[in-house]
């Protein structure tokens, strides 16, 4: 279930990159061939950062390169396994390759970032918005402490997670993303 804690991936076999750690993931989750799929995308992208990284001596990644960073959108109906690959597969991979604080998961929701494990929140928390924030552009602005706070949760950030899409307004798609 998602309430399982995430795999941790021994140093051996992550210094093999992230294609060989998401296989493992994936195989060890019972992942069907579309999750499967969705996975090798990232772990494509992952890996191709991963030959590339400046620290041969290090498994870790860079968080943000000028190119070959990689977005995705999942869509699929209820119970078809989004949630669960993301927790099973997705979150140890990311947090092998960009460390423990490497990896954010939100929802629009109490209910669903519940779903997502003890990492998860909801993504008004995540932005330091309260139910009475506003969500006009002028006003998103960051003060000096909202800023300091953002910069240390996302300067080490690799994988940003938004799971049940599909809910979350426009207007708070875009105050995340500012």
């Amino acid at each position: 279930g998602t309430d399982q804690v995430p795999t941790r991936v021994p140093l051996a076999l992550a210094m093999q990159g992230p294609a060989a750690v998401a296989w493992k993931l994936l195989t060890e989750a019972q992942c069907t061939e579309e999750q499967t799929d969705a996975i090798a995308l990232l772990a494509l992208s992952m890996q191709q950062r991963f030959v590339s990284r400046p620290d041969k001596s290090s498994h870790l990644l860079p968080v943000a390169t000028p190119n070959g960073n990689h977005r995705v959108l999942w869509l699929g109906g209820g119970g078809v396994g989004k949630t669960y690959t993301l927790r099973r597969v997705v979150e140890p991979l990311a947090e092998t390759y960009f460390g423990p604080a490497g990896y954010a998961a939100t929802a629009q929701a109490n209910q669903a970032a519940q779903g997502l494990g003890p990492r998860g929140r909801t993504i008004h928390s995540a932005n330091g918005l309260l139910a009475m924030s506003s969500l006009q552009t002028a006003r998103l602005r960051l003060n000096a402490r909202s800023r300091k706070k953002m910069d240390r949760h996302c300067s080490t950030l690799g994988v940003d997670v938004i799971d049940e899409l599909g809910c979350v307004s426009g207007a708070l798609l875009h105050a995340d993303a500012l």
